[in-house]
């Protein structure tokens, strides 16, 4: 098949990209061809369009760029494909307030990156009677090439991480692998068309359990300096490392169910453990660690 996939050169993008080699892909990189959302984009040779690209971390005018303009400028120009597989994040659904969140859970964004990636799902859905859109929400993603969690393991290294609260916030970790696997279930699936996917790991884990397993993989010794939570609200404004973000992936409990896409035949297979322990190697062995 004809593949577009934007986002391509990010963490996602390029291991989907490895994992999708065998068809015929078209790469669309920012570095390459600029701006997503003031491209002129020919998409009618395609068969399925995979639409990563993103931004994480930036301010609101950023995100409204990259997220929200960028997809709306896509779907415009999308005609008539087999499918179209939108990256969204499981963190539209927020935190877990009494009931862990499934897909047809109300949106709860609680920071400006998943405002945006919010907008864009309902922008990418508002297509879905046009032709097949599947949304794909991810959970926290680790592994290879991840340049995001790679500053939390320097921490735990360099033995300079303390906890924001009591690290007993829950969390999600899913294994790169495991959302390849997952993507791929759903690509040019027709129980996936319409639909929308939370991908998760094999199992929900209290943050001081990642913290404390990367600790030991990494051979130093278990981090046991907690910020209280005021303390660190209140010291926001002044110091940048501490934002309204990292505070509150260090505090609120996080995570969903991921039954539907299960249904397709999804298994996580890659624990803490394993997933750990290949992401410091791989660190170690670019010398980032």
């Amino acid at each position: 098949m004809k593949i577009f996939i934007t986002g391509s050169n990010g963490f996602i993008g390029k291991h989907l990209t490895k994992a999708l080699s065998n068809h015929t892909l078209t790469l669309y990189t920012r570095k390459q061809y600029g701006d997503l959302n003031q491209a002129k984009l020919n998409l009618e040779q395609y068969d399925i369009i995979i639409h990563i690209a993103g931004l994480l971390v930036g301010n609101k005018q950023e995100y409204i760029n990259s997220n929200i303009k960028a997809t709306k400028h896509l779907f415009e120009n999308i005609k008539n494909p087999k499918q179209v597989i939108h990256f969204s994040t499981a963190g539209v659904l927020g935190p877990i307030i009494n009931n862990i969140p499934s897909e047809s859970s109300n949106y709860n964004p609680t920071n400006l990156y998943e405002q945006s990636k919010t907008i864009a799902e309902k922008i990418a859905l508002s297509y879905k009677d046009k032709f097949p859109v599947t949304i794909i929400r991810p959970e926290f993603i680790y592994g290879p090439g991840d340049m995001h969690v790679l500053q939390l393991f320097k921490a735990i290294k360099e033995k300079k991480f303390a906890y924001i609260g009591k690290g007993n916030n829950t969390m999600y970790p899913c294994y790169i692998d495991d959302l390849i696997e997952a993507v791929k279930l759903t690509i040019n699936n027709k129980e996936a068309f319409g639909k929308i996917f939370n991908v998760g790991g094999p199992r929900l884990i209290k943050m001081k359990e990642f913290v404390s397993t990367a600790a030991k993989i990494l051979n130093v010794s278990k981090p046991k300096l907690h910020v209280p939570k005021i303390a660190a609200q209140l010291a926001e404004p002044f110091i940048p490392m501490i934002t309204k973000t990292r505070i509150q992936f260090f505090t609120e409990n996080r995570g969903c169910k991921i039954n539907k896409i299960m249904e397709l035949g999804y298994r996580p297979k890659v624990d803490i453990q394993e997933g750990i322990t290949k992401t410091a190697n791989w660190y170690k062995e670019h010398n980032l660690l």
